[in-house]
């Protein structure tokens, strides 16, 4: 029974950041002249934690300085890529 119950709270938690991850999607993408007010409208809405929206600001930072386009993807591409990118350095860090 109980294992039954589980199965049913995971199911409902991974449809809701299924929706989550299709809702932030399919609405921003990033454009160079509205980054600033995406940012504050995905924070001010809950769509992005503080440390989400951190991490996607200096990844996106670090893109500019070396050339790297970001338009046209969506703020979950680059956050996918960022946190990627995050875990790539992390482990490199600790194989030194």
């Amino acid at each position: 029974m109980k294992r039954f119950a589980l199965v049913g709270i995971l199911t409902l938690l991974i449809s809701i950041v299924l929706i989550f991850m299709q809702d932030l999607s399919a609405d921003y993408t990033y454009t160079r002249n509205s980054f600033h007010l995406d940012m504050k409208e995905l924070k001010d809405s809950g769509r992005m934690s503080a440390s989400e929206i951190l991490t996607l600001t200096l990844y996106i930072s670090r893109g500019e300085l070396t050339g790297t386009s970001f338009e046209g993807k969506t703020y979950l591409q680059i956050l996918r890529d960022a946190k990627a990118f995050e875990k790539h350095n992390h482990q490199n860090k600790l194989r030194s």
